[in-house]
């Protein structure tokens, strides 16, 4: 079975913000890192579907052109 390797990552941040993380990662019932963690994921998601949607919007803004001419 493979190892996981982890790897230290550090970020300065303020007292409150610590304070926020902590309590929210805490009222999930999560670590702070895997708080860290989800937060990215659901990140990248949010990215990708922003992109799809820049995608299909100039698909259609194409379409409009041809139909326009």
């Amino acid at each position: 079975m493979p190892i996981d390797r982890t790897y230290l990552l550090q970020v300065r941040i303020t007292e409150e913000e610590k304070r926020r993380i902590k309590t929210l990662a805490a009222s999930q019932g999560m670590t702070v890192q895997k708080a860290v963690v989800e937060a990215f994921a659901a990140w990248a998601k949010e990215l990708k579907a922003g992109a799809k949607q820049s995608r299909e919007s100039k698909r259609a803004g194409k379409k409009k052109s041809a139909a326009a001419e």
